[in-house]
């Protein structure tokens, strides 16, 4: 799943990831003694519990599955301790990397188990992978019965997609290649107090939408106990697919910094979305931390240079416990050419965005030279043989009152 600020610009504004939340269960020792017994092997194996006083509780939630399905990954490439990371990228607030206790080899009832143990004032949970790749979870998130959550053949696709948010290092830098290119605003102008930018766009293809987004930049701020520029907006637009409409209202605070030598750095965003049509209406709302903060890095290369950059997010939908996600896309500085977009022409830079976990699917995005404003993005999608475009153009838009 492509973080907010590496996906295709129209998706990011219209579409609000749903999670789709999958409760796995079955298998394992579910009564009282068996739990006792699996608990008393972990504790026989290890020292007692230096807990800090401060740590702060957590509501009882299931290890609940974002989107799981059955994996395309050669499980044999993904290991269980993989896999106990990836739980704890995953989800922090069940099992805090902080209090992880490791046990590589608990015994229970003849099954050799790969387990961790998370102490708080839950009192403790377990989370454990036999040798065969059965994952099995133990806690107040079970209601206290050692219970089976599927294996790691079902998770292994998730566990390689994100990879570089549990391991950052394994996927090197998001560092800039050079300077700012002439494609995009430098960070002074773009994150200047008062700065205005407003545009409709409109997409065809599967679905047929059409928004308009206006953002203010309302200067110096917070974020996550960092110094920030925020940036207030609103996106509003109807969206139509197999004769359905939906309303769609989006009132965001985005949060950003000068990173230096020209570039944006992304910290992420709080954002109140209203969606409304024959089903009712809905609100949500929803925050976004990026980590580390995420420079605008593609735009430091010239014509026919790629450059991989990898991100990772928390997001936090309603209150509920957070989930994390990582990408990591390669962008292509294709060329920069005149393009004309509803009669009107532009002087662009044509690039190219791949997931490197998703080869069926291309973003094509023609930039403003100078401005950083998208006139025009195909996303391309090949499946089962069959080849799909979704296209957004630029209708109308200004900066500080000046069409683009």
């Amino acid at each position: 799943m492509r973080n907010p600020t590496r996906t295709s610009f129209g998706k990011s504004l219209i579409v609000l990831a749903a999670s789709g939340l999958l409760t796995a269960c079955g298998g394992g020792d579910k009564t009282e003694d068996g739990v006792v017994q699996f608990a008393s092997q972990i504790a026989s194996q290890t020292r007692a519990y230096a807990l800090k006083a401060d740590v702060e509780s957590t509501l009882p939630i299931s290890f609940q599955a974002v989107g799981a399905t059955a994996s395309t990954t050669d499980p044999a490439a993904v290991t269980a301790t993989m896999v106990l990371d990836w739980a704890q990228f995953k989800f922090p607030e069940l099992f805090p990397k902080a209090l992880a206790q490791t046990f590589p080899a608990v015994v229970y009832n003849g099954v050799v188990y790969n387990a961790r143990a998370y102490s708080g004032p839950w009192g403790i949970r377990y989370l454990g992978i036999t040798l065969d790749g059965r994952i099995f979870g133990l806690g107040d998130f079970t209601n206290q019965a050692l219970q089976q959550f599927d294996s790691i053949r079902v998770w292994a696709t998730q566990v390689v997609a994100d990879r570089c948010g549990v391991n950052p290092a394994s996927c090197g830098t998001s560092a800039p290649a050079g300077p700012l290119n002439d494609c995009t605003m430098p960070a002074a102008q773009a994150l200047a107090t008062g700065s205005r930018f407003i545009a409709t766009y409109e997409t065809s293809g599967s679905s047929i939408s059409r928004f308009t987004t206006d953002s203010t930049v309302r200067g110096a701020s917070t974020f996550e106990g960092q110094s920030a520029i925020r940036i207030e907006g609103r996106m509003e637009g109807t969206s139509t697919s197999s004769g359905q409409t939906i309303t769609i209202v989006n009132e965001a605070n985005s949060y950003s910094q000068d990173g230096g030598n020209g570039f944006v750095r992304n910290l992420g965003s709080l954002n109140k979305s209203t969606t409304s049509g024959a089903f009712g209406s809905q609100v949500s709302n929803f925050k976004t931390v990026l980590t580390p903060g995420e420079l605008n890095a593609e735009f430091s290369i010239q014509p026919g240079q790629s450059i991989t950059l990898s991100g990772t997010a928390t997001s936090t939908i309603d209150g509920l416990p957070g989930f994390s996600s990582s990408n990591t896309s390669t962008f292509t500085f294709v060329v920069r050419e005149n393009l004309t977009v509803r009669g009107k022409a532009y002087a662009t830079c044509r690039y190219t965005e791949r997931d490197i976990n998703d080869t069926s699917s291309v973003v094509t995005s023609w930039f403003v030279r100078g401005k950083g404003v998208p006139v025009r993005i195909e996303d391309t999608n090949t499946s089962g043989g069959v080849t799909t475009t979704e296209v957004t153009e630029l209708v109308s838009g200004s900066i500080n009152g000046a069409p683009i």
